[in-house]
């Protein structure tokens, strides 16, 4: 049986970005999922070009499920709701953490750095707002809450990492400080001490300097 090429598979790639810019997101996904079982049958490549064409694939994959998520029809029945946007932010993390795992296996440390903050950016963001596992609202409260601040402290460390790459992306700051406030509204008040407040709070540092000064604002409105 004749094994398909990495033209083919880049021809599924294309395909799904015409879909995805007409926001056909399952007809993309079908089209990058082909893509990928074509590189994967290549699994043992260790070409750095057929690798970012999987990491390309899997993070536009998982930007449909990021999509589909905050458009899931609204009709349907809170616990099936609840089931469907958990997975399809399973899913988007998933690929994230693959295609991560695919590019620190490429040998040019510079190739895919802007691909690697997209990846850090879109499962910080999936997995700051994955719902709990149970949708029992007698099994939530302590179980939920512990998950929750797990979560969010994985979404914290994606995002701390992309600021390390580009200190002033403003996506990644402007979430970082939404996750900050959201753990800060979850929090009880005896509660200070935990590990990720503690995290949480010297963030804010960091956002200061990522914010400009009012000087330098005045500066710029003078300037336009």
């Amino acid at each position: 049986k004749r094994i398909a090429t990495m033209e083919e598979a880049e021809s599924f790639k294309t395909a799904g970005n015409k879909h995805f810019q007409k926001n056909e997101l399952n007809q993309a996904i079908s089209n990058y999922t082909s893509a990928l079982d074509i590189l994967n049958k290549q699994q043992k490549s260790s070409d750095d070009d057929h690798k970012l064409l999987q990491t390309t694939c899997l993070s536009n994959r998982a930007m449909c499920h990021l999509k589909l998520c905050s458009t899931t029809k609204m009709a349907l029945s809170a616990s099936t709701l609840h089931e469907k946007k958990k997975e399809h932010l399973d899913i988007c993390i998933k690929d994230c953490t693959s295609a991560l795992t695919i590019l620190d296996s490429i040998k040019s440390s510079t190739a895919g750095t802007k691909l690697r903050m997209k990846l850090l950016y879109r499962r910080a963001k999936a997995t700051s707002i994955l719902p709990s596992s149970s949708s029992s609202p007698q099994q939530q409260k302590q179980q939920d809450d512990e998950e929750i601040n797990k979560n969010l402290n994985s979404a914290a460390r994606d995002l701390l990492d992309i600021l390390s790459l580009e200190p002033n992306n403003k996506e990644a700051a402007s979430l970082l400080q939404s996750i900050k406030i959201k753990h800060g509204m979850m929090k009880d008040s005896n509660d200070s001490a935990s590990p990720l407040s503690k995290a949480l709070n010297g963030l804010h540092d960091l956002l200061v300097q990522l914010k400009p000064s009012k000087e330098e604002d005045d500066y710029k409105k003078k300037k336009t």
